[in-house]
């Protein structure tokens, strides 16, 4: 009876100090280093628990990618992807520090690897994800504040423009642009059809273009505001617009750090600025432009009718249907539409009459 209650003991203090050793190891750090790598299924957390650094599938995709992405946000939303461009079709991927020169890299164990950094000389770095939605690799110990910064995420955005983030013309950098570029399609964060950017004329102002057609301008700043974007006078948002030695660029800050709020180059062709909402567990836009989504440059693509206020944006020409189905449906109509069948003029062809439509952009 004696044995049989030790065993039951035994067994159960194994049990106690296996989880605790489970929940000690399943804590996420904010680093990233050679002993300590990333693999897909294990996240990496802000100290602050504010973001949160992993491999993700977006939608209905089943590729993977490394992005960040709000930790206290319900809905999962990804501010910035590393490879893009480069998924991976398996769970098996890890991101770690090359031993050799201490960059960054996605690790595919089945074959090849995709490196996200290229700027490292020294194989003694450490990455590190911050408060601010910034992943930064640093040369030494990451603990150390002083280490210095060899690249950082905030250098190279995607879709999403944050707090702190600089937008324009970077001097120091061989990228040259701080820049935005919708995803693809909401299964696809590859670089799409839409970019924010500095107008390369220096007239101080924002464009939105599409395949390099001006889609849009923010108008010049006269020094509060962009004149085109009256919705950026708010007792939320404090806005700069800066010149000095780095480049020119514009750059913006929260009065209050505990609201969070993005501004998006969507996949619409629009910008959104964005603030979440607690109470309600969702994204309320604060402000859009161009306003109106069928403003956008060719926002249904060739022989496609945008109207507003319709279940669906995008509709074809009577007898055209998309081009593809299954982008149409992604939210990526940029193909546009093509005709059912063969225009054959000795048929009886004739024109359609449509009233009241107008063409995109200059006709």
């Amino acid at each position: 009876m004696l044995e049989s209650k030790s065993g039951k003991l035994f067994i159960l203090l194994s049990f106690f100090i296996f989880y605790c050793l489970c929940v000690q190891f399943s804590h996420a750090a904010d680093t990233i280093t050679q002993d300590q790598p990333l693999p897909d299924g294990k996240t990496s957390i802000s100290a602050g628990e504010v973001f949160e650094l992993g491999f993700f599938s977006p939608g209905k995709s089943k590729n993977h990618y490394v992005g960040i992405w709000y930790k206290k946000v319900t809905e999962q939303t990804v501010v910035w992807v590393a490879n893009r461009r480069t998924p991976l079709s398996h769970s098996f991927g890890v991101l770690t520090i090359n031993s050799n020169n201490g960059n960054l890299m996605i690790l595919d164990k089945i074959g090849g690897n995709i490196m996200v950094t290229s700027d490292s000389a020294t194989n003694h770095t450490s990455a590190r994800l911050l408060d601010t939605g910034n992943f930064i690799l640093i040369e030494g110990d990451s603990t150390n504040d002083e280490g210095r910064v060899i690249w950082q995420s905030f250098d190279y955005p995607t879709d999403t423009y944050l707090p702190g983030m600089k937008l324009g013309v970077n001097i120091k950098s061989a990228q040259n642009r701080w820049f935005l570029s919708s995803w693809t399609s909401i299964d696809n964060p590859a670089p799409g059809d839409y970019t924010l950017g500095m107008d390369s004329n220096g007239l101080g102002q924002f464009l939105i273009q599409r395949k390099r057609n001006k889609s849009w301008s923010s108008g010049t700043w006269n020094g509060e505001i962009f004149s085109l974007i009256p919705e950026m006078r708010s007792y939320i948002f404090n806005y700069s617009y800066i010149s000095n030695e780095d480049g020119t660029y514009f750059i913006y800050s929260l009065y209050d750090n505990t609201i969070i709020s993005r501004l998006v180059m969507d996949v619409s062709g629009q910008i959104k600025q964005m603030t979440w909402l607690e109470n309600s567990k969702s994204w309320n836009l604060f402000w859009s432009q161009p306003r109106a989504e069928c403003d956008v440059y060719a926002p249904c693509g060739a022989y496609g009718i945008c109207k507003e206020g319709m279940l669906s944006l995008c509709t074809c020409l009577h007898e055209f249907e998309p081009y593809s189905q299954r982008d149409w449906d992604s939210g990526d109509r940029s193909k546009g539409c093509v005709r059912r069948t063969e225009l054959n003029c000795g048929n009886q062809e004739r024109f359609l009459r449509l009233s009241g439509m107008i063409f995109s952009g200059n006709p």
